[in-house]
């Protein structure tokens, strides 16, 4: 079975070290001999109550279970990757806690799902019941994908192995098409450091990446993949929710 040239940013649940997954599992690897840094890297972890909007997901599937992120973006949906979706059965989420185990639990097999990678990684999950949280606000603006600095938040394993139990938060500079790895498309933001120290990873798919308008946060993007993690001259690369908004609208209106 070969791998994929990406790295994809779900991870499998089961992981106890740091490991590469090929092409069946939403977690597909790198190729390029980099080593796996699987966490938000350069990161702290989150405030406990700061995002009440926050989901950790467990997404079964025939080839095992794993984690991604996501947000609630109506009572009763949220919003995440499509590549976290693939195959999926059963999803589990665990909403508005920095401690993804004090969430709110609710379970879904309805999902409406986007293109896939590089061409609308995107996908909206519907709840078994509502939710009585605050979601996130969902970007329309242009002016607000070129936020100096975007937040990521998510809850990748950790260097050692093991799911983080805690919500971590890196703040990333965004950086302009045609730099480093970052394509001229509009399907995708670019965020990290060109030194590299600082990215989401595996664990961190399907969470948001965020742009402050004014005392409030804003969803831009969704965690989508990279070549490695946190390495200096490739950087995450995230779902532009303002291209596929009115798709993901539409998608969160559905039945």
């Amino acid at each position: 079975m070969l791998c994929s040239p990406l790295r994809l940013r779900a991870t499998l649940a089961a992981l106890l070290l740091p490991v590469l997954l090929c092409a069946a599992a939403p977690a597909a690897a790198s190729t390029d001999g980099a080593a796996s840094q699987p966490r938000i890297i350069g990161g702290v972890p989150s405030p406990s109550a700061a995002y009440p909007w926050i989901a950790k997901l467990s997404v079964a599937t025939p080839a095992g279970t794993y984690l991604c992120g996501a947000t609630l973006v109506s009572p009763t949906r949220l919003l995440t990757a499509q590549h976290c979706l693939e195959g999926a059965t059963k999803v589990t989420a665990y909403i508005g806690k920095a401690t993804w185990t004090a969430g709110v639990m609710r379970t879904s097999t309805s999902f409406v799902r986007g293109p896939g990678v590089k061409k609308g990684d995107w996908a909206v999950i519907k709840l078994s019941t509502a939710v009585k949280a605050t979601p996130v606000k969902l970007n329309g603006a242009a002016k607000l994908d070129d936020t100096a600095t975007f937040r990521a938040l998510g809850w990748g394993v950790t260097a050692t192995g093991g799911a983080s139990a805690v919500l971590q938060e890196v703040d990333l500079p965004r950086q302009k098409p045609g730099t480093f790895d970052c394509a001229t498309t509009t399907a995708e933001l670019c965020a990290g450091v060109p030194t590299g120290g600082k990215d989401t990873c595996q664990g961190d798919s399907g969470g948001p990446l965020l742009a402050k308008n004014g005392k409030s946060w804003v969803q831009v993007g969704i965690t989508s993949w990279g070549k490695g993690c946190a390495q200096a001259g490739n950087l995450g690369h995230y779902t532009r929710v303002s291209t596929y908004l009115k798709a993901i609208q539409a998608a969160i209106a559905g039945a």
